[in-house]
C-alpha cells in the first residue's frame, strides 16, 4: 500500500511538473532550443572551435539570446548571450533567467546529461551580455549513448522571468 500511494504521488508530481511546463510556454516564460552536431568529432578536433546559434527571442515580446559552444581540448564550453532587442523597453528589468542544457541520451530517455545555471540581468548589462551555463568534460559522453553515429544531440531550455 505505501509502495502504491510512493508510485501514485510520483504519477501526480510528474503531471503538475508538465502542467507548469505547458503555462510557461503559453505565456512566453520559456523556449527550447533544439541542436545537434553530425560530425561532432571533427568540432573536438577543431581544438578552439565555435558554434553560433542564430538569434532567437524567448517569445513573442521576450528576451534576444544567442548560445555559443566553445570547444576545447577536453571539453566544451556553453554559454548564453542577452542581446539588444526589439522588445528591451517594454520587459520588466531586471531579468531573472535559468538555463539548462541536456545532451541527450540517444538510445533511452533517461540518463541525459544535465547542467543548469540561474542568474539575473539588469537593464544597464542588456548590451551582449553572456553567462556560462556549464562545461561538459568530454569523457563524460558515452559513444555508446551520447554519441550515436558520431552526432550529438542537445536542448538548450530557458525559463526567463521579467
Amino acid at each position: 500500500q505505501l509502495e502504491q500511494r510512493d508510485g501514485n504521488a510520483k504519477q501526480q508530481f510528474q503531471q503538475l511538473d508538465g502542467q507548469v511546463e505547458q503555462i510557461q510556454r503559453a505565456t512566453g516564460l520559456m523556449c527550447t532550443q533544439e541542436f545537434t552536431f553530425t560530425e561532432f568529432s571533427q568540432w573536438k578536433a577543431k581544438m578552439k572551435g565555435h558554434f553560433h546559434s542564430e538569434p532567437f527571442y524567448s517569445s513573442v515580446h521576450g528576451c534576444k539570446y544567442k548560445f555559443n559552444i566553445d570547444f576545447h581540448i577536453r571539453s566544451m564550453a556553453i554559454f548564453l548571450y542577452l542581446l539588444p532587442g526589439e522588445h528591451d523597453d517594454r520587459l520588466l528589468w531586471p531579468i531573472k533567467c535559468t538555463a539548462s542544457i541536456s545532451i541527450l541520451n540517444q538510445r533511452e530517455d533517461r540518463n541525459h546529461i544535465k547542467r543548469s545555471e540561474s542568474w539575473e540581468w539588469d537593464r544597464t548589462t542588456s548590451k551582449n551580455t553572456f553567462e556560462k551555463i556549464s562545461e561538459i568534460d568530454y569523457s563524460s559522453l558515452s559513444s555508446q549513448t551520447h554519441l550515436k553515429g558520431d552526432h550529438l544531440h542537445c536542448k538548450l531550455r530557458i525559463v526567463t522571468k521579467c
